[in-house]
């Protein structure tokens, strides 16, 4: 007679391990303050009154979800620091309450989406000497600038909301005759986003920004200027900047104006200058 066939037990166990683990990609992991990260990791728990910074990225090729965990500090150190990468991702979380939230510094191809920043002191997303960069679909309140770009080459910032900030959206580049610091800020793109309530600017561009598109933004209630451009050849376009303080949109008469945009009830009654304005 035929015999049945049995499958040892031995494998029958490892059979069973392996249906618990995940087929792919990041592995989960218990975070503690300070750790640094080299591989893909997805958060299984919070962190929470981190004395100094948070997270430390350090590997290339890197995604960082937070599984909509909170990583919390005491008001110093970066949230999410990230220095020297190539190809990092962060994603999928709430940062709150350190001096910086995510910190991108001399990095390429870095992207920041769907992360909550509250309670910075500093700035919540800031960008330094890096390449490549895509901030989209964060959240941001308060901090002492929403999202700033500091000599950052080929940046796109898009359908965030920045709230309470003191500088929405800034764009910078600082330059030395004696060299020795990276290019001017260029290749940026500002789209989709809405800035409110900040203390100054909603949306400021600084001189010596060059190839920078700033289109499709809400900017209202803030304290100066909705839109500050102070570089020439912007393109501005399709934007909305009502109820600031100063002038809805204040640009240079050598802008590009890309029509579509709209301003009412501003404190300057030109409301715009340097572009038409509906």
């Amino acid at each position: 007679m035929t015999r049945p066939f049995r499958v040892p037990l031995l494998l029958v166990g490892l059979l069973g391990v392996a249906s618990l683990l995940p087929a792919s990609g990041a592995s989960a992991a218990v975070v503690q303050c300070g750790q640094f990260i080299s591989v893909d990791t997805t958060l299984e728990n919070d962190l929470l009154n981190c004395p100094g910074s948070g997270i430390f990225i350090d590997g290339n090729n890197v995604t960082l979800d937070l599984g909509g965990h909170t990583v919390d500090g005491t008001g110093s150190g970066d949230g999410i620091s990230i220095l020297g990468t190539a190809d990092v991702n962060v994603e999928n979380g709430v940062i709150r309450d350190f001096a910086n939230g995510v910190q991108i510094s001399q990095a390429l191809r870095t992207t920041v989406e769907d992360v909550t920043i509250v309670g910075s002191r500093g700035g919540a997303i800031g960008v330094v000497a890096s390449e490549d960069t895509v901030v989209e679909d964060n959240t941001i309140r308060s901090g002492l600038t929403g999202i700033s770009v500091l000599n950052g080459m080929t940046t796109r910032i898009e359908d965030n909301y920045v709230a309470s900030a003191t500088s929405g959206i800034g764009v910078t580049t600082i330059s030395s005759p004696g060299g020795g610091l990276p290019p001017n800020s260029s290749g940026v793109m500002i789209a989709g986003n809405r800035v409110i309530r900040s203390t100054s600017d909603g949306i400021r561009i600084g001189p010596a920004v060059e190839e920078v598109t700033v289109e499709d933004n809400v900017a209202v209630r803030n304290g100066d200027d909705g839109i500050e451009v102070l570089s020439d050849g912007v393109t501005i376009e399709g934007n909305r900047a009502n109820s600031n303080g100063g002038l809805g949109i204040e640009a240079p008469a050598a802008s590009i104006d890309g029509g579509g945009n709209r301003a009412r009830g501003n404190g300057d009654e030109r409301q715009c200058v340097g572009v038409h304005c509906n």
